[in-house]
């Protein structure tokens, strides 16, 4: 019992020089997907693209310290449809401050996990959905330039996804993502963000943009911030 009060005092006495930060994200994707038709004199299929609205939201939980903070960034990534699929990441990461302000230069390791669920199409046999559950291990590289209660955040990030089973799953995919962040703190516990980037080559945007279609999804969001 003694032990487990030392540990919670050691906590909060640790958090209460931290700064912490709540975003509530929500935005739009643009996505592409592909049709393939085969040609009327046989041999060969050609393919059309569709332009496709999806939806992705954010809940991002930032624990801060002087060179160093502790970050959960719950994401969802919708792509409407007949076959439609509905992403959810929870990812954990460690940013490192390499740099003072007002010009911040990072790297954030982190780790994460992935559930997916896709609908199968009721002209399929059968009709369903399939599930797919992948562990992710995400780095990010960015530079945070900071101006009185200002920032513009550019980051680059990889995360490799590995299937947790077997499952029938691709067992490697890799998400490339670049994105850019606005955050501006007008009151002394709100705020607000404005992100916007393209992102590629994980499991859920692999499934549904198809072999030849373009690769990237964009996407733009906008958030109020809560300061504690």
């Amino acid at each position: 019992m003694f032990s487990k009060t030392i540990v919670i005092t050691l906590l909060l006495v640790t958090a209460a020089g931290a700064a912490s930060t709540l975003d509530i994200q929500l935005g739009l994707t643009q996505f592409h997907t592909e049709k393939r038709f085969q040609s009327q004199w046989g041999g060969y299929y050609y393919y059309s693209f569709y332009n496709n609205r999806g939806y992705v939201s954010n809940v991002n939980y930032e624990l801060a310290f002087s060179n160093w903070a502790v970050a959960l960034d719950m994401r969802a990534l919708i792509f409407p449809g007949s076959s439609n699929s509905v992403a959810i990441y929870a990812d954990v990461n460690a940013p490192y401050y390499f740099s003072k302000a007002p010009v911040r230069i990072y790297a954030s390791p982190g780790l994460g996990y992935n559930h997916t669920e896709k609908r199968i199409p009721i002209l399929a046999a059968p009709p369903g959905q399939t599930k797919r559950d992948y562990f992710r291990f995400p780095v990010a590289f960015g530079v945070k330039a900071v101006s009185g209660t200002k920032y513009l955040d550019i980051r680059y990030r990889i995360a490799a996804e590995f299937p947790v089973s077997e499952n029938n799953a691709r067992d490697f995919y890799l998400e490339q993502t670049i994105e850019g962040e606005f955050g501006w703190a007008f009151a002394k516990h709100f705020g607000m963000t404005a992100k916007a980037g393209a992102v590629r080559g994980n499991y859920a945007i692999t499934i549904n943009t198809g072999d030849y279609a373009p690769p990237y999804v964009a996407y733009a969001q906008v958030a109020p911030s809560i300061y504690f």
